[in-house]
């Protein structure tokens, strides 16, 4: 309690506080002026917490589907997940190959569940739940940084929760979650907004985090090679909203910059061998003619999401006539995107940052096997999407610039509501595309729905069909393949196949002779030809293109069979025994040999 006395020329003096009085006020100063800081950091977590339960809403039921395409070569034959050791070496011309982390993922999965689609899909869902809270986190300082416009800073919240939460549940995304071998995207995306993060923490701070800097490189590297992007946009991240200029930044920030770039020449190491040299070649025309049409469909899905585009198929020849007017769009977009961006460092930092990601794909590196898919844009996605959200704020604010701020405030809360509104309808649009990763067949026919001029989506949709034992509906489904694509050989020699079964021998015959036409050096061709002559009756001609066959693979056992087979019926017991003891060799219980053994003599005379 405070005291007081009267001194010497009788005036009241209030006693001086107390040591502990003192503490007390100090104490309670502290915890008024941190009130206000607790709740930001309280409506933050609930935000955060927000953003997991929206993820697991949207996904909730739907991780139970099979592998899909890929998904064979990355998980069910990839032997190197047996043992972490074998991990590290991925194995050549699979989506894993020269990505290690990716593939030690794998392998934990693997170690914990075995061969459980479920599982890898529960983690890819987890990865990309961290990808989204990183988002927040990113776009949360982002906004909040000194030099942006006061109601924008005053609202950088809000806005970062509903990009983050646009992202999460964006039907883009969804490849992501439910395929299992595309978590090379995820991983890489952890790694990116990982080292954006770091960079706002040495941007605002004086330390330069360059071993964390050093060990997100190593490991972005390892997850995707488009991780060498990563120190050219932070760069132009730096020079837009902090630095002023790329001087300033290097001069400020080189340690950093020079941590994520002594991380190159590990891509370099882990690329040099070519590990996926069978589908990624450098350069071709043809490819740069179709990425012309595809990156603008990636901004236009981004902005009004649609089906998911879950194939867009395998390169085929183009025609510059029908690609010229994509191709002067691209570029001329390119250009005015580089001005503005150099012009206008903030606004335009968003063409940065998706365009330069989406660069190795969508340029140099020519991908044959697949010349579009939507999880090259994840990454973009942030940027396009809290773009979005803040252009739309931008305009509400301008038309209620001359308003009370009660009217501001009621406006806000109502925008903000219809916005959540608007996630909400999203979440519901992406689980029911999440239903055509239920099976194969709901997947295959999703894919040609979205892209009917896709060859491939209508080869897988009937190659599911036939192992299903739906003869009409594969029949009809390579015949769309053949439709989109003429000149696709593996479509027409299984649709010669399937029509000899139905005794559609002409026909059959017709296509059989189209695909070796296409495809003389693929000995799958020339067995089914030399079949389709064979159920015709044609043996001489199908003894032929089995001797063909087996010129171009010596190990190909079937053909030993069928030329077994078709010899002991001509009456050459001799050729008929030895393909038999060649077949018996590797298959010692096959049933045919066996037979044709027992019915040939060691000299070859039929007994």
């Amino acid at each position: 309690m405070l005291g007081a006395h009267v001194s010497q020329r009788g005036e009241f003096v209030p006693a001086a506080p107390s040591s502990r009085v003192l503490r007390c006020t100090a104490r309670s100063t502290a915890m008024t002026q941190q009130a206000p800081q607790r709740a930001r950091h309280l409506v933050s977590s609930v935000y955060a917490a927000s953003l997991v339960l929206a993820a697991l809403g949207t996904y909730a039921g739907r991780l139970s589907g099979p592998f899909i395409f890929d998904d064979v070569q990355s998980v069910v034959d990839n032997q190197t997940l047996r043992t972490f050791g074998a991990a590290l070496s991925p194995p050549r011309e699979t989506p894993v190959a020269g990505r290690p982390l990716a593939n030690l993922s794998f392998a934990v999965d693997y170690a914990l569940h075995g061969a459980s689609p479920a599982a890898f899909h529960a983690t890819n869902l987890a990865l990309h739940c961290a990808c989204v809270l990183l988002a927040f986190l990113v776009l949360l300082k982002l906004l909040a940084a000194e030099g942006l416009p006061e109601w924008l800073r005053g609202l950088a919240r809000e806005h970062a929760f509903l990009a983050a939460l646009l992202f999460c549940v964006h039907p883009m995304t969804l490849e992501l979650v439910l395929y299992a071998s595309q978590r090379t995207e995820t991983l890489v995306a952890l790694c990116y907004l990982a080292a954006t993060l770091l960079f706002l923490a040495a941007a605002v701070g004086s330390r330069s985090y360059w071993l964390q800097a050093l060990s997100l490189g190593l490991l972005g590297i390892c997850a995707k090679e488009v991780f060498v992007t990563a120190p050219f946009v932070l760069l132009l991240f730096d020079r837009a909203f902090y630095a002023g200029s790329l001087r300033a930044a290097l001069q400020k920030r080189w340690v950093f910059y020079a941590s994520l770039c002594a991380c190159l020449p590990v891509a370099w190491l882990l690329q040099r061998s070519g590990p996926r040299s069978d589908s990624v070649h450098f350069y071709s025309r043809d490819y740069v003619l179709t990425q012309a049409r595809i990156v603008p469909e990636y901004f236009a899905h981004a902005l009004w999401p649609g089906a998911p585009q879950l194939d867009y198929g395998q390169l085929w020849p183009q025609h510059f006539a029908d690609s010229w007017p994509w191709l002067v769009f691209s570029v001329g977009a390119v250009i005015a995107a580089s001005i503005w961006a150099w012009r206008a460092p903030r606004s335009g930092f968003v063409w940065c940052w998706a365009l330069l990601i989406l660069a190795p794909s969508s340029s140099v590196l020519s991908i044959h096997t697949e010349i579009g898919a939507e999880r090259r844009f994840y990454l973009p996605l942030i940027a396009v999407l809290a773009c979005a959200c803040v252009a739309v704020s931008a305009l509400l604010e301008r038309a209620l610039r001359e308003r009370t701020p009660e009217l501001r405030r009621a406006a806000r809360r109502t925008a903000f509501t219809l916005a959540l509104c608007g996630c909400g309808a999203l979440a519901l649009h992406t689980r029911g595309y999440a239903e055509d990763f239920g099976s194969l067949r709901a997947f295959w026919s999703a894919a040609v729905r979205a892209r009917p001029d896709n060859a491939r989506a209508h080869y897988n949709l009937a190659e599911t069909l036939r192992r299903e034992g739906d003869v009409g509906g594969a029949i009809a489904s390579y015949r769309g393949a053949l439709q989109a694509q003429e000149g696709y050989a593996e479509a027409h020699s299984n649709l010669a196949a399937l029509l000899s079964v139905t005794g559609a021998f002409d026909e059959a015959l017709a296509h059989a002779e189209r695909g070796v036409e296409l495809a003389l050096d693929s000995p799958i061709a020339h067995y089914t030809l030399a079949v389709t002559y064979a159920l015709s009756g044609q043996i001489e001609r199908a003894i032929s293109e089995l001797e063909v066959t087996l010129r171009l693979a010596p190990d190909h056992w079937d053909a030993h069979r069928s030329l077994a087979k078709a010899y002991l019926m001509l009456g050459r017991p001799r050729a008929a025994r030895e393909h038999a003891q060649k077949l018996l060799a590797h298959i010692p219980n096959d049933a045919l040999a066996q037979k044709v053994v027992e019915q040939t003599g060691p000299s070859g005379i039929e007994r």
